[in-house]
């Protein structure tokens, strides 16, 4: 059993909230343990965004949440929104992410957990510097013992610079909002890291259809929210790859090392010893985009719905 542990940035992009919603659909088709959603900014509506797409997918999910400084709630996100529409943007007691991710390590089997980070790298680094618990275990050596590997949305290598809806990039979001984690998170982390880099995922235009269902689905909801239609599937593709892994779809790069600079971009060096690899498409960027649209049309749970008039999902008490 794959055991899932999702850090999500979700507000700032809609690809984090259909992220959200596939992890919840293979958590339903059996095929991994979702152990909870971590929110690593401090958007104060994404847990409740989080609550409704769990809901609508027909899962119940533990949710942490990012009680720091530096990451402000951002003005054009949609979680407020969602979370309106589809449940209630009235706020509810959660644990801090970190002690919540701690916990549900804590009780995995060893080497059983995959993080998957598809926004800023805060979290993962506050978890790696935690001080020992009372069994004695730090950040570091709980991670060493539990996690079999981190998969990582971030990053941007193969090229120096990539336009993108007439905007020259040189450097990835999320590592470049966040530098000083980024490169701490990288330093201390150790377990072998799966990077879904930026040029993965920018030309995978994906789920513009959920538009359509927008009254009924908070992913659709969100995506008309945010873009109006289709969008790049980094995050979709990074939670795909986390649970299905190497085979049809996805390849890796050989071994190597990752290293952040001062202004964002990312640099790839090659080596055995290295504990870094590039996620890559095996079969091309149709394949991926099949994929997607395929697991969202045969995965989606169509009779667990909210208003099927039952207790919400979000109201039941975690088992």
């Amino acid at each position: 059993m794959k055991y899932l542990m999702i850090d999500t940035d979700i507000g700032n992009d809609c690809d984090d909230a259909a992220a959200a919603a596939l992890a919840c659909m293979y958590e339903g088709a059996g095929l991994c343990k979702l152990l909870c959603f971590t929110v690593n900014t401090s958007d104060r509506y994404a847990p409740n965004c989080l609550d409704a797409i769990a809901d609508t997918y027909g899962r119940r999910v533990k949710i942490g949440v990012y009680r720091g400084d530096g990451f402000p709630e951002n003005p054009a996100s949609y979680c407020k929104k969602v979370a309106e529409r589809f449940g209630t943007a009235a706020p509810r007691e959660r644990p801090e992410a970190v002690a919540l991710m701690r916990r549900e390590l804590s009780s995995c089997p060893d080497k059983s957990v995959k993080i998957v980070c598809i926004g800023q790298l805060n979290n993962f680094c506050a978890l790696l510097r935690s001080q020992a618990d009372e069994n004695g275990t730090d950040g570091i050596s709980l991670v060493r013992e539990k996690v079999c590997e981190v998969v990582i949305m971030g990053g941007m290598f193969g090229a120096d610079s990539v336009e993108f809806f007439g905007q020259a990039y040189t450097a990835e979001y999320n590592i470049a909002t966040d530098v000083p984690d980024s490169i701490l998170a990288l330093e201390l982390c150790p377990v072998d890291v799966t990077f879904s880099d930026f040029l993965l995922g920018k030309d995978v235009l994906t789920l513009g259809t959920l538009v359509r269902r927008s009254d009924e689905d908070p992913v659709g909801y969100a995506y008309e929210l945010f873009c109006g239609g289709a969008r790049p599937s980094w995050d979709v593709l990074t939670v795909m790859y986390a649970v299905c892994g190497e085979g049809e779809l996805f390849c890796r790069t050989a071994r190597g090392t990752v290293t952040v600079l001062s202004d964002g971009r990312t640099k790839f060096t090659a080596s055995e010893e290295g504990r870094h690899c590039i996620l890559r498409a095996a079969s091309g960027n149709d394949a991926l985009q099949a994929a997607i649209e395929r697991a969202f049309e045969t995965l989606r749970p169509s009779a667990q719905m909210s208003c099927t008039g039952e207790q919400s999902l979000s109201e039941r008490p975690l088992r």
